[in-house]
């Protein structure tokens, strides 16, 4: 148990060195790898089992707003780093919405082990990702995937899992308020700033609309990892936001970074 004086002392440290700490509770990937955890099997579930295309997958989610997709982040936490973090994951939560794919896995026993060995998902130059090396992708995702997979099922699938995943942390008490899962994956994970975080997106993309889709999504797949998560039903039962203060604006989709004009 950690004594209130040493996390206040940590807590402290971390804000003189200009740093965004959050106070969150021992469990299994605490917050951000466990939602990041979520996102990185869907989208190894949307490649080998759906088809999809991992560029496609990719593009899908740096339009979005990321900075890289699940696929090139792979390649960057290193492949044998995630088969060792999505079994803790699954284990330790007990449920297979964690679950590593067969077939990365055996990537990593044939050596591939991302953008440290220059062996993933993605060809390098140097330091230097410059495209996705579609031999690998082939000989252990299959050939011919689906570059038409439509973007917004890679988006809703995807993000609405890191939110339903985001729920139920609150609701387990891993995190104690919406602002530090927000401060948490903004700065944590790069989520898109202008989206105002994870939970600021939930918000307003409107939350009777997340569990609506995520019923479709457990519906067609007939999988319960998509199962709205208890605090979300209750939230857009309720017509209750995460933010209720915050100004609230009508939903309309942009994705990607403006564009800068050079002078």
């Amino acid at each position: 148990q950690t004594s209130n004086e040493a996390a206040a002392a940590i807590f402290n440290l971390a804000v003189k060195t200009a740093k965004k700490p959050i106070i969150v509770g021992d469990a299994p990937g605490f917050l951000v790898n466990r939602i990041l955890g979520v996102y990185m099997a869907e989208a190894g579930r949307l490649a080998i089992n759906d088809r999809a295309d991992p560029h496609t997958v990719d593009k899908a989610l740096l339009k979005f707003g990321l900075p890289m997709g699940p696929f090139r982040l792979l390649d960057e936490v290193g492949l044998d780093v995630a088969t060792h973090v999505g079994p803790v994951l699954e284990n330790g939560l007990q449920s297979k919405r964690f679950a590593v794919a067969g077939q990365i896995n055996e990537m990593v026993k044939d050596g591939f082990l991302g953008k440290k060995n220059k062996k993933g998902f993605y060809r390098y130059e140097g330091e230097k990702a410059v495209g996705i090396n579609t031999s690998v992708t082939s000989k252990y995702l299959g050939a011919s995937p689906d570059t038409n997979f439509p973007a917004q099922e890679i988006v809703d699938r995807c993000i609405l899992l890191m939110v339903n995943e985001a729920c139920m942390i609150l609701s387990e008490g891993v995190a104690s308020t919406p602002e530090d899962v927000d401060i948490g994956m903004v700065w944590g994970t790069g989520f898109p700033p202008f989206r105002g975080g994870l939970l600021q997106y939930a918000d307003h993309r409107g939350l009777q609309n997340i569990v609506d889709r995520l019923t479709q999504l457990q519906e067609k797949t007939k999988d319960d990892r998509f199962k709205p998560a208890q605090l979300l039903v209750e939230n857009a039962k309720a017509n209750k936001r995460f933010f209720p203060t915050r100004p609230f604006a009508p939903y309309g989709e942009r994705s990607g970074f403006p564009d800068v004009k050079k002078f």
